[in-house]
């Protein structure tokens, strides 16, 4: 009957401006790119028996370069009332930021550009199965998982092509508000690799560790108010770099520098935060400090053409941000 089927349809559409600018000491360029998307797409759900349910869902995807479709198949058992494992598989699209990955410096012109007729969707094809065991105020799931991107770029300017993969497997626990108390613990494992290249991919990070948790306290008198903070870390495994280019520099010798991995990256995140309650007015005074313990991560490297050498960059350290909000 139409009681063992659901279905949910929707929309979703953005507008994405790009703006790059890049300076050094004997060159000043810069590039902007701008792209629509939108994205109809459709969910629909089947109970084939009392423990097996069906999902399949959908949609089309389109930006001013391509039109592409998605589809996704789900099986899922139900276990016990409180746990099901499920078979997942999909054919998924995405748009990537052209900052990090499209947009070319070219060295002899000293200014950047995006390459249009290149810039789409990154296109992948995933497989998982998945196990999830929910109690009253906490939910676990463990994923196990590969993903294949065919044809991706191996450099920024598309002249080497190869397809790439990905498998692992990643664990969550989520601790639901209880007593103004919140948890969320994560991680992954994982390896992503091109294939036949004696290349690494550069977003083969290999590991991937976060924490986020937090207390809310709530006065009630004449108003309300409430105070509240929050602890955040990440921990992953360095990036890949395909190595910088030290060719066609005067008095410099024309040779490459080896593919590289930065180092661990690590940050330690700290939000405190005071909100008033009355009248239908809300007002909050917040103050977060980003990288509490203002490590310095490496961010790339690059040949510098006053030294002749290669530099390293760093991400910045820490930064303290206060905010005050009123909102009707």
């Amino acid at each position: 009957g139409w009681e063992k089927i659901s279905l949910h349809i929707g929309f979703i559409g953005n507008i994405y401006d790009h703006y790059y600018e890049h300076q050094t000491e004997l060159s000043d360029s810069e590039n902007r790119l701008i792209q629509y998307y939108g994205n109809p797409y459709f969910n629909a759900g089947y109970v084939l028996t009392p423990g097996f349910r069906l999902e399949i869902g959908g949609g089309l995807l389109s930006t001013d370069f391509k039109v592409e479709f998605d589809h996704r198949l789900s099986l899922i058992s139900s276990l016990s009332p409180n746990s099901s494992i499920s078979l997942n598989t999909g054919r998924y699209h995405q748009l990537m930021n052209p900052t990090n990955y499209y947009f070319v410096y070219e060295q002899n012109e000293n200014e950047f550009y995006a390459i249009k007729n290149q810039y789409a969707f990154i296109r992948s094809s995933k497989y998982d199965l998945t196990y999830q065991h929910d109690w009253r105020l906490m939910k676990l799931n463990i994923e196990l998982f590969y993903q294949k991107f065919p044809s991706v770029n191996v450099y920024r300017d598309g002249s080497i092509k190869a397809d790439a993969g990905t498998y692992g497997f990643a664990v969550s626990v989520n601790k639901t508000f209880d007593k103004g108390w919140y948890l969320l613990l994560g991680g992954s494992l994982f390896d992503s690799r091109y294939d036949d290249l004696a290349l690494d991919n550069p977003f083969n990070t290999q590991y991937n560790f976060n924490f986020l948790g937090g207390k809310e306290w709530t006065f009630t008198k004449v108003f309300t108010n409430s105070i509240s903070f929050n602890l955040g870390s990440i921990v992953q495994g360095g990036s890949h770099s395909t190595g910088v280019e030290l060719s066609g520099f005067d008095n410099f010798p024309a040779i490459e520098l080896s593919p590289y991995r930065l180092s661990t990256y690590s940050r330690l995140d700290f939000r405190f935060q005071w909100t008033k309650f009355k009248d239908n007015i809300t007002k909050s005074l917040s103050l977060d400090v980003q990288n509490l313990l203002n490590v310095e991560n490496e961010s790339w490297s690059y040949f510098d053409e006053l030294k002749l050498d290669v530099e390293k960059t760093y991400q910045l350290g820490m930064i303290p941000i206060l905010t005050y909000r009123i909102e009707f």
